[in-house]
């Protein structure tokens, strides 16, 4: 009895499970950090404090970036693909975000930075294989373009907030 169809692209598969996995663990992290906080600060837990301290608090803040890309992995449309793409976009301009802020002078986090944004581009061009565009999200070769534009769109819109949301 096979669990796993013969024709799956396990590649994508491990994609899935790590955007999932993360999200997971961003949730569980973000509640961690709630029970923390209401530990230590000894305000009572009523609803109008719950909502204060989510807004207030980035705690959550993680775990709201990676919904698009969650969703996409549930989507089999060009969409999903589009989704989960963004957030490797997000990934990339926010790892070089720090080089537009300030001046890096550290040669262990500009090697660092350097690692991260060319194991972003791996899973990039591994996402743009024909295998995955093409079979299973049916986005044809003239339209990959567009698509990489928009999940562009989408990433950097992201780290946007993200750098807004930092302050």
């Amino acid at each position: 009895m096979k669990t796993i169809a013969p024709n799956t692209n396990y590649y994508l598969l491990s994609i899935k499970i790590l955007i999932f996995f993360l999200f997971i663990l961003f949730i569980v992290q973000g509640i961690s950090r709630l029970q923390d906080y209401y530990e230590y600060s000894g305000i009572p837990i009523t609803m109008t404090s719950l909502i204060d301290i989510v807004t207030s608090k980035s705690y959550f803040r993680p775990a709201l970036l990676l919904v698009i890309p969650t969703i996409g992995i549930f989507l089999q449309e060009k969409i999903g693909w589009v989704f989960m793409v963004s957030y490797f976009y997000f990934l990339l301009t926010n790892a070089l975000y720090p080089f537009t802020k300030e001046y890096v002078n550290d040669y262990r986090m500009i090697l660092f930075y350097i690692l991260i944004s060319g194991l972003v581009m791996l899973l990039l061009v591994g996402m743009n294989k024909k295998s995955i565009h093409l079979t299973k999200y049916h986005i044809q070769r003239e339209n990959l373009m567009l698509s990489n534009i928009i999940a562009f769109v989408i990433g950097v819109s992201m780290t946007i907030y993200l750098a807004y949301a930092r302050g």
